[in-house]
């Protein structure tokens, strides 16, 4: 069995010792620096388990990555559970500088049940991001040099899925097909 094998229930019986083995282990394979030994001693099992969670979904984001640089693009399809925010939770967040494609984007999504978060601004991005993790992320053309390759790292280690648009159109296409 390896380390991506461990189901929740060989994890919860795991102690702190192993749990801080298979920590580094983890860090080692996703070529990050191992946990200082203080640090590991002040968390508790829990904390570790978390961090243990967090390290393989960065593993999974960085060869889903990888997986997806040889293939074509991806087409726009209805949106499941991703991120560690919860099952089944769909929230699609909308970075555009148009306020009316927002208000369309808005009603789009409404009328099919799944809520819509919309930054208009630089700042209303930043603000965005460290507080929501949405489903998907969909990035409109008038919006696309806001949006910074240290934001996308952070919101793809957190599963989102990340959507850019060329038009109005495009844009309210890919909704529709994320809404379901």
């Amino acid at each position: 069995m390896t380390d991506d094998d461990l189901s929740e229930d060989a994890l919860a019986a795991m102690g702190h010792g192993e749990l801080v083995k298979l920590l580094n282990r983890l860090y080692a394979r996703a070529g990050e620096p191992p946990a200082p030994s203080s640090t590991t001693l002040a968390l508790t099992v829990d904390e570790l388990r978390d961090r243990v969670q967090s390290v393989r979904r960065r593993i999974r984001a960085r060869a889903d990555r990888a997986t997806r640089a040889d293939a074509p693009p991806p087409r726009p399809r209805p949106a499941v559970s991703s991120g560690p925010a919860g099952a089944g939770r769909v929230l699609v967040a909308l970075v555009a500088a148009d306020t009316g494609l927002v208000n369309r984007a808005r009603a789009t999504c409404r009328t099919r049940g799944v809520p819509l978060v919309s930054a208009s601004s630089v700042d209303a991005l930043a603000t965005l991001a460290a507080s929501v993790t949405p489903s998907d992320l969909v990035i409109d053309a008038s919006a696309h040099a806001w949006v910074t390759p240290s934001l996308l790292a952070d919101l793809r280690v957190r599963g989102v899925r990340v959507w850019w648009c060329e038009s109005d159109a495009q844009t309210i296409e890919i909704l529709v097909a994320l809404c379901g």
